[in-house]
């Protein structure tokens, strides 16, 4: 499921494909994709799209609603990650490699999906 929010519908968006497509010189597939959320879009697109609609760039992301809070797994990986980037170069390679033996050895141990310890993550 995308979290994509179309700008308009039916005859409108076409207009609207029209108008940036003529100011900004895109096809008709591109915008496609931009609509099902098949590419992503850059800040300057967005706003020059903005621009052409004759809406401000916060008009895209009404309704969106708060972003879901991170998972206890995934704010854990991120204070790994920001402690990673201040070690030295020799013990990030060290620790790499701590990490695929210990990966290794694991994997080697338990087969199943399970993997001990998951229990103390949450």
């Amino acid at each position: 499921m995308s979290n994509h929010r179309p700008t308009a519908s039916g005859a409108t968006r076409l207009r609207a494909r029209r108008r940036v497509r003529t100011s900004d010189r895109w096809y008709y597939q591109q915008a496609y994709k931009y609509e099902r959320g098949i590419n992503r879009i850059a800040a300057g697109r967005l706003h020059a799209l903005a621009r052409a609609l004759g809406v401000e760039p916060g008009y895209f992301f009404e309704g969106l609603g708060e972003p879901p809070r991170p998972t206890t797994e995934q704010r854990m990986l991120l204070d790994l990650a920001q402690s990673f980037t201040r070690l030295s170069r020799r013990q990030q390679e060290a620790l790499a490699e701590l990490v695929r033996v210990l990966a290794g050895a694991e994997a080697e141990a338990a087969p199943g999906p399970e993997r001990e310890g998951d229990d103390e993550l949450a």
